[in-house]
């Protein structure tokens, strides 16, 4: 449902927000880098609940949901929606067999920062590892971005690296 076909009279925000915290699936179209649906994204993450995530081919996911697996569908194209509709398929499918299995950036820090103020030296360890993964990755990711928006030609940029 979008916010445009909510038929009651009220605040718009608040009934979408109503309607991504108690809907059992949300399907969250990433196209066009709307403001409001990454807003509205984030309010899921932070609950844990199911979500599909889709973007139009050609389009580039933000780098903050980018580790989400997304399924990207072409309008002018019916294979690539029909394939796009089997995906969504076997995403809801494979989320109602698994619904403990849900992970997001937001509960994987939740998750990170708990291991990292364990007492089991062990766990704080891990979290400690964790961490340094997750702070490599998103130099790896910065560094892929700046590439990929021209800056090859950087004298910043070791030339190895391109």
């Amino acid at each position: 449902m979008r916010a445009d076909e909510i038929e009651k009279p009220g605040l718009i925000t608040s009934q979408v927000i109503q309607h991504v915290i108690s809907s059992p699936l949300v399907i969250a179209d990433l196209t066009e880098t709307n403001p409001n649906v990454f807003y509205e994204l984030a309010v899921r993450h932070a609950i844990r609940l199911p979500l599909v995530q889709i973007i139009e081919k050609g389009e580039r996911i933000p780098f903050d949901v980018s580790g989400l697996r997304t399924i990207y569908f072409d309008r002018q194209d019916l294979d690539s929606v029909a394939q796009a509709k089997s995906e969504i398929i076997n995403q809801i499918k494979e989320l109602e067999s698994h619904p403990d299995g849900i992970e997001t950036p937001i509960s994987v820090s939740i998750d990170l920062q708990n291991l990292k103020q364990s007492e089991n030296p062990s766990e704080r360890e891990l979290g400690d590892l964790l961490s340094n993964f997750s702070e490599l990755r998103s130099a790896v990711e910065s560094l892929r971005d700046r590439i990929e928006s021209g800056l090859e030609d950087d004298p910043r940029i070791p030339s190895r690296i391109v």
